[in-house]
């Protein structure tokens, strides 16, 4: 009897040990997941804070960027003058553009016919022939000679060139009805054949002062795509409205 009873002392006191050794382990493994959790928690708020700072920064980029794009298509000279306007900051140039092929005399009287000969060429040069633009309706004005001077930039707007355009004054003699500008020149406008037009009988009633001009040539009828203006070499335009001024200044001093 006594030695059952220390036998099952003993498994008691094994099985107490087992326990606590088993609530040990349990309390260990309950220590590391919290260690993990901890751990967790800390490597997520990192990702966190890295996106917001990312973000951050991307946000100054977009910024940045679109300050740069509002001064570059918003920009301008802040010339308010009607004096001759340069042309404002440089744009792409279009692939194609109108040239005059014959050159003009240095001096041209007022109301004198004007031949010329205009092309629409590519940007090799090349006369286009083929396609809607290569019958478009083109139309002849008087430009400031200060526009385009040294004949190399080939990337100004429409805006710029129309801007330079001489128009007719409200006493000026009658304008062609189809003139969409009020220009100076009378028959001015002609369509091109395969990319090319001989074109004889326009005229330009004003004469120009002691300015020289330029006769400018731009595309008038609807067209999905730019075609830069043409621009001849400059030239005066002389009258005789100096001579009528003179005559009635003597008659008024002779009354």
């Amino acid at each position: 009897m006594a030695k059952k009873t220390k036998r099952s002392t003993t498994e008691d006191d094994g099985v107490a040990e087992s326990k606590e050794e088993m609530s040990k382990q349990m309390k260990k493994l309950r220590e590391e997941m919290c260690e993990s959790k901890e751990e967790i928690c800390k490597r997520l708020e990192k990702v966190n804070q890295d996106n917001q700072e990312m973000r951050k920064q991307l946000a100054e980029i977009l910024t940045g960027q679109r300050k740069q794009w509002d001064l570059h298509t918003n920009g301008s000279s802040g010339d308010d003058s009607d004096a001759p306007r340069p042309q404002s900051n440089p744009v792409q140039a279009p692939r194609y553009r109108l040239v005059f092929k014959s050159g003009l005399t240095d001096k041209i009287e007022k109301g004198q016919p004007i031949n010329i000969s205009v092309a629409l060429v590519d940007g090799n040069d090349r006369t286009v022939e083929n396609g809607p633009l290569a019958s478009a309706t083109v139309e002849l004005v008087v430009v400031n000679a200060e526009f385009n001077q040294h004949n190399n930039k080939y990337s100004w707007s429409r805006e710029d060139f129309e801007i330079n355009i001489k128009k007719a004054q409200g006493n000026s003699e009658a304008v062609d009805v189809d003139q969409s500008l009020k220009s100076i020149v009378s028959d001015g406008r002609f369509n091109l054949v395969q990319g090319i037009q001989c074109h004889s009988g326009s005229k330009i009633f004003r004469n120009s002062g002691n300015k020289k001009v330029r006769l400018g040539v731009m595309v008038v009828s609807p067209t999905e795509e730019r075609v830069l203006e043409g621009l001849s070499n400059a030239f005066f335009v002389r009258g005789h409205d100096r001579d009528r001024s003179n005559n009635r200044s003597n008659t008024q001093s002779g009354s």
